[in-house]
């Protein structure tokens, strides 16, 4: 299943936030995993983790400066046309750093696909 590498870049603060999306199955475990949105409101970033159904779990605290990491309040999900079909992701939410709302128009030019 296809995942995105975002790099955003806040209006408000010019804070660059990166963060990936996507699910994925975890072969270890034969679980489906997606990819979290966190925060660290000690260093103010967005952070993405894969979720508890995975055996690659990285924890519950930030390796930068070990604050606790929180869920962040915004959302990242996919547009569907009348008949079912996927279409384009869409992220929307707040900077953690200063609260500006940040979307994928504010990309600094570099998204990374997987699949």
């Amino acid at each position: 299943m296809p995942g995105s590498i975002h790099e955003l870049r806040c209006s408000g603060c010019q804070t660059v936030h990166k963060f990936e999306t996507g699910t994925s199955y975890c072969l270890d475990h034969g679980t489906l995993w997606e990819y979290q949105q966190l925060i660290c409101p000690s260093c103010q970033r967005l952070i993405s983790r894969q979720s508890e159904h995975c055996c690659r779990e990285q924890g519950p605290v930030c390796e930068i400066c070990g604050g606790e990491l929180e869920r962040w309040s915004g959302r990242v999900w996919h547009e569907c046309d009348p008949e079912g079909w996927v279409g384009a992701e869409r992220v929307e939410g707040p900077c953690p750093a200063c609260g500006t709302a940040i979307t994928l128009a504010d990309t600094t030019g570099r998204i990374g696909l997987w699949d």
